[in-house]
Order: C-alpha cells, then structure tokens, then sequence
C-alpha cells in the first residue's frame, strides 16, 4: 500500500561532517532543528525550480522590450538626424554627433546601430 503524501517517512542520509556542520549553524541562526533546517532549505530548492519557467519568461520579455527600444531608438535617431540636416547651420558633423546622442539616450547602446545604416 502507498503512504499518503502527508505521511512523515524517515530517511537515512550521508553528507560531509562540513556540510552538517554548516546545516547545524544555520538551524542555530533560524531558531529551528537540524532536521526542520534540512526540511525548509530541500522545499525552498523546489520553490526556486518552480519559479525557473516564469522567470525565463520575464527574461525573453525584457529581451523584447530592449530590443524593440534599441530598434525604435535607431529609427527615431535617424529621423532626428535627417531633421538637423535641413536646419541652416547645423553642419554634417554636429547633426551626426547629435542624432548618436539622441540614438544612445533613446535605448540604443553605442555601435550597435549605426545612423549610416539609417540614412
């Protein structure tokens, strides 16, 4: 017969003297057993593994959203560029200087896209 997922179940258990030592401070420090201390930290390991699909997840968010930044920065950057261009006294270099710093400001990092590649 199965025992119940509830049902408390003895376990023999081989670790280095070090290890025991270091679970015996922290039980120390936590107020709890050795066996409590050893219990919470194998429960938290699988609380952490459950968590790993939703974090990934927020990751290849956050990857998106950079990167349409740094798109959407580029482009906005070569406008501003092709802008400065038709200002009276804004020389090719300072209007190239200014749009990169737009370009940097607005979510892209340097040399990632170059205003060439836009204009």
């Amino acid at each position: 017969m199965p025992r119940k997922p509830t049902a408390l179940v003895q376990i023999n258990l081989r670790i280095r003297e070090a290890l025991r030592r270091r679970l015996d401070v922290a039980a120390e420090a936590n107020e709890t057993s050795l066996n409590q201390e050893m219990i919470n930290r194998l429960e938290k390991s699988f609380e952490n593994e459950d968590l790993r699909p939703q974090v990934k997840h927020l990751h290849d968010m956050l990857d998106a959203f950079t990167l349409k930044q740094q798109r959407e920065g580029a482009v906005l950057a070569g406008f501003f560029y092709s802008e400065l261009r038709k200002v009276k006294g804004v020389s090719d270099q300072d209007a190239r200087g200014m749009a990169e710093t737009a370009r940097m400001y607005l979510g892209g990092a340097p040399g990632q896209t170059k205003l060439e590649d836009l204009t």
